[in-house]
């Protein structure tokens, strides 16, 4: 994952690309991706590194990868309004 991680994340168009592992259940990862148009998203489903990644990732997943693909208008991260460290 590190290759396409890097590689995807060097895209010009990308915003992020972080993965996380689930609390519930540690053999569950989530990917948050998202880039700046979607141009972006269809030139990194078209690159090379894309397609490598796709050659070997069916044969170290369990089962079919869920997918919730949203377009917004956000260009990264922002802080989180509830909550902030006590002083």
């Amino acid at each position: 994952m590190a290759d396409f991680t890097a590689a995807t994340r060097a895209e010009p168009g990308n915003l992020f690309f972080e993965w996380s592992v689930d609390t519930f259940d540690p053999h569950r990862f989530v990917l948050l991706e998202a880039f700046a148009s979607q141009e972006a998203g269809v030139e990194h489903v078209n690159s090379e590194h894309f397609r490598a990644a796709m050659a070997w990732m069916p044969d170290v997943v369990a089962v079919t990868p869920d997918i919730i693909n949203v377009e917004t208008s956000g260009q990264g991260w922002a802080r989180m309004a509830e909550i902030t460290p006590r002083l």
